[in-house]
């Protein structure tokens, strides 16, 4: 599944690194609305999305312990990445200034 336009809805302005620890959090977001808004910083702003499912990668063939194979685990996350990124290039010609 590939989606664009997520990151729209609370754009980060920046990190507070110090701030993460102190509230239990990976990182503290700085945003246009956040921390400052109060309870309004929490709702989204509007925002365009673009989503779309991609042919399922069929993994009945491989058993349990195939999720302990690095290289597999490797190839099939490769797999999937590049599945996503062709289908950004394809869906969304602006996100590509070189094409």
């Amino acid at each position: 599944m590939s989606i664009v336009g997520s990151e729209e809805i609370h754009p980060l302005l920046g990190n507070c690194q110090a701030a993460g620890p102190v509230f239990n959090l990976p990182y503290f977001p700085l945003t246009p609305t956040f921390p400052g808004s109060g309870r309004s910083a929490w709702v989204p702003l509007p925002s365009k999305w673009h989503i779309e499912f991609g042919t399922p990668i069929d993994t009945t063939r491989y058993g349990p312990a195939a999720a302990d194979d690095p290289m597999l685990v490797f190839e099939l996350t490769d797999r999937v990445r590049e599945t996503i990124q062709s289908t950004l290039y394809r869906c969304w010609p602006p996100l590509v200034p070189w094409r």
